[in-house]
């Protein structure tokens, strides 16, 4: 029995490793009822690790959750710490994914206090960029990227390049945050050999997107969703459902980017939210009703709008996330300024852009002063938006944000043009 159990923990490996999740989860179940004959509790653990994983990657949160912490039950249990501190890892991944922010830090650090106990380097490293993703969430880019930057050394001195990978991802992440694309994107390339030597595809999806972020944002349209589609191909072709969902709403941005209308995206939006709300992916769902507002008021669908950011407001109402805070906050003041708020938009964005500023978010800044800029002239103060968007625009054409600079001389040629 212990021989076929062995053989059935090689082969869940080997499908993880592929991206073949169903099948991974088929085997994890298989490998569960030999462990349970053979009375090894340890192994029964090992197993609902691996059926929670195959949920995780499904983006079934709720399913995840439960098996992670059946198996964290036993490891206790047993005392084996070693099993505890990679579940405990998995349990705050799944927390983080349902919104529990409090209960993901809390178990975050429980796991790195076992890693160091047990002397799992590795483990440690992962665990610590793992929770550099709450200091990022809570807007703290500098402590944030501190932590990543000591999780990939450790990483480089023990030869995992699994965990340098990640470490490397995340760090890219933090300087497209702070406004380095250029420095992003060479890290998100330097990834990329990583993953493909390794033949891990889940992993090799993230800089591939992260890359399409960057182009994005420097107007490069046409890479941007080269890239995104590569993306895509990686996410449908292994089962993850939640990851492709997310590269499906990039796809849709840029198809609004260049002027498809709201209502040729609605649809594939509220599929994709619906799949969000069945999986219980908070953050998934309020970044599509974010996006569709967008989309709406750029169609002057004023009623619509509202409606899509009240309901972003109210899942994301115990959200601690900085970068969906702010995002919600600025498509809310522009659906006010649409409404005829002007007045109570512009205080609106002007916080943004502080709040903003103040953690290092270049993006988020350069978003909330555009939209600023266009709340003023629309407001019929001409010389004072044009000198937001000015200002703005020397800044973002200085960090190479080629489509918020196009943005703003399209607002400003229409400002002269009255």
């Amino acid at each position: 029995l212990m021989l076929l159990a062995g053989a059935q923990d090689y082969k869940i490996r080997a499908l993880g490793n592929r991206g073949l999740w169903n099948e991974s989860g088929v085997a994890a179940s298989e490998a569960k009822d030999v462990y349970a004959r053979a009375g090894d509790r340890a192994g029964i653990a090992r197993s609902l690790r691996s059926l929670g994983t195959m949920s995780y990657e499904q983006g079934d949160y709720a399913a995840a959750l439960k098996s992670y912490l059946e198996s964290l039950r036993i490891d206790r249990e047993i005392g084996n710490d070693g099993s505890a501190a990679v579940t405990l890892n998995d349990v705050a991944n799944a927390m983080w994914a349902q919104g529990d922010w409090a209960g993901s830090e809390k178990a975050y650090e429980d796991s790195i206090q076992l890693f160091r106990k047990v002397g799992n380097k590795a483990g440690y490293a992962g665990a610590l960029g793992n929770l550099a993703g709450i200091r990022l969430d809570h807007g703290d880019l500098a402590a944030a990227k501190k932590m990543y930057t000591e999780g990939l050394q450790l990483s480089k001195e023990i030869g995992d390049k699994g965990g340098e990978g990640f470490a490397l991802v995340n760090l890219a992440d933090v300087l497209a945050k702070q406004g380095n694309l250029v420095e992003a994107k060479q890290t998100y390339e330097r990834v990329l050999p990583i993953y493909h030597a390794s033949g891990d595809q889940s992993s090799y999806g993230y800089p591939v997107m992260g890359i399409g972020e960057v182009l994005l944002m420097q107007g490069d349209f046409d890479s941007a969703r080269r890239e995104y589609t590569e993306a895509l191909k990686i996410r449908e072709q292994l089962g993850e459902q939640a990851t492709a969902n997310r590269t499906k709403m990039a796809l849709i941005e840029l198809d609004l980017e260049q002027g498809k209308p709201a209502a040729e995206v609605e649809s594939s939006l509220r599929s994709i939210m619906e799949d969000f709300r069945s999986k219980n992916d908070v953050e998934g769902q309020i970044d599509a009703h974010v996006l569709l507002s967008r989309a709406l008021l750029a169609e002057n669908k004023i009623d619509a709008a509202q409606k899509e950011i009240a309901a972003a407001h109210e899942i994301g109402k115990t959200n601690q996330n900085l970068q969906r805070n702010l995002e919600m906050e600025i498509t809310g003041a522009q659906v006010d300024a649409a409404a005829g708020k002007p007045d109570e938009a512009a205080n609106r964005l002007r916080e943004a852009s502080t709040r903003a500023a103040k953690s290092g978010y270049l993006p988020l800044q350069l978003d909330a002063e555009l939209a600023l800029g266009q709340v003023q002239i629309a407001a019929g103060k001409v010389a004072a938006g044009s000198a937001t968007l000015e200002a703005m625009r020397t800044q973002a054409q200085r960090k190479g944000y080629g489509l918020i600079v196009s943005k703003a001389k399209q607002v400003s040629g229409r400002s002269i043009g009255k």
